[in-house]
């Protein structure tokens, strides 16, 4: 049968309850030689300040964040807050040049993708604006294109129905 080691499991001194006041330890809490810890509070001052306080302030709740996820693989692409409006309007509904319709949503970043190709104002829906392919940064699925102005600006353009609204924190 295993043996424990006293010098190593001192027991706690007694410990009062008053309102207001906390956690009060009645004499010095103390570990054996060898132990890595030892604490000499006689008056149980010290502990009590460490464990209580007058009045501790309450993170305010917050609602979770809602986000923008991958539908094929639930990884995160973004966030609501990221909606932007392009040529007037957040979402546009476009015929590629082999006549498939898309309807986009455009962000203003979308961090979970990452974009391949080379970029081409070859047929772009948004005229000054060279375009690339966005893949899911998780599961490599199409889920749109990134768009960068000549001068400079850059949003992306998300096929609608590959994306997911929630709650909650993704992978």
């Amino acid at each position: 049968m295993h043996q424990i080691d006293p010098r190593l499991h001192t027991p706690p001194p007694p410990l009062s309850f008053s309102p207001g006041a906390g956690i009060r330890v009645k004499g010095p809490i103390q570990a054996a030689e060898d132990s890595i810890w030892r604490f000499d509070d006689p008056g149980g001052d010290v502990l009590a300040r460490l464990l209580t306080s007058k009045k501790r302030a309450r993170a305010p709740h917050r609602e979770p964040e809602r986000r923008v996820y991958c539908a094929a693989c639930s990884h995160t692409v973004t966030r609501p807050k990221a909606r932007i409006e392009v040529a007037g309007s957040h979402q546009h509904r476009f015929l590629n040049p082999m006549g498939i319709p898309y309807e986009v949503a455009c962000y203003a970043e979308a961090p979970g993708c990452f974009e391949v190709g080379e970029a081409t104002e070859e047929h772009t829906w948004f005229p000054g604006h060279a375009w690339r392919v966005a893949l899911c940064g998780s599961c490599q699925i199409h889920l749109g294109w990134g768009f960068r102005s000549r001068e400079g600006g850059v949003f992306f353009a998300l096929i609608a129905e590959r994306l997911i609204t929630r709650d909650g924190a993704g992978h």
